[in-house]
């Protein structure tokens, strides 16, 4: 790992796993849009707003202090200087608990290449290794197969079925499974 302006920029592979800075608001921006309808189906309901710069430059900056903070670390994932997904590690619990939830999307085109099991794995890793967490949670719909898949493969387990769990995009409240990944490495 290495840090640039006191934040961590993972790397991996084929990817550089970073926060964006305030003035990459522009092509946060273009990945937002550029992956609306196609997310529409996995994402909750988003303001209007979600799709303005002014909402990304906003966010981006909170992004920042929450991760200064040690709260939340809301990565993006880059391929060369292309934003292609996110992934984030978001509401770490410290004391007894030592947990955090993990999520994630991906860009339409750039679906079925490994490239966010490749990026989850380097988030576990930090999230084990560096963060010092004891416990990762994810959720996905019942139907989200790839998600599925990629939990499962990184060794996420289910716990459960929660019910009207989260609020989609289509007005409904939809279930979801609930998946964890313990940190066994120092048992």
């Amino acid at each position: 790992m290495e840090t640039t302006h006191l934040m961590p920029a993972l790397r991996t592979k084929r990817l550089t796993i970073r926060l964006p800075t305030i003035a990459e608001a522009d092509s946060v921006l273009g990945y937002t849009l550029r992956n609306r309808e196609f997310l529409s189906a996995t994402d909750p309901v988003r303001p209007n707003t979600f799709y303005t710069l002014d909402f990304w430059e906003r966010q981006l900056q909170q992004n920042q202090e929450d991760a200064l903070r040690g709260i939340a670390y809301r990565f993006f994932l880059f391929h060369g200087e292309h934003i292609v997904g996110v992934a984030n590690l978001s509401n770490i619990r410290r004391g007894a608990l030592q947990a955090v939830n993990i999520g994630y999307a991906l860009d339409e085109k750039e679906q079925g290449k490994g490239l966010m099991t490749e990026a989850l794995r380097a988030l576990i890793d930090y999230a084990f290794d560096e963060l010092g967490l004891h416990r990762i949670m994810a959720d996905h719909l019942p139907d989200n197969h790839r998600s599925a898949a990629i939990l499962a493969r990184l060794g996420f387990e289910i716990e459960g079925y929660a019910k009207d769990f989260l609020r989609m995009r289509d007005g409904l409240w939809h279930d979801h499974v609930r998946t964890a990944l313990v940190n066994r490495r120092h048992d």
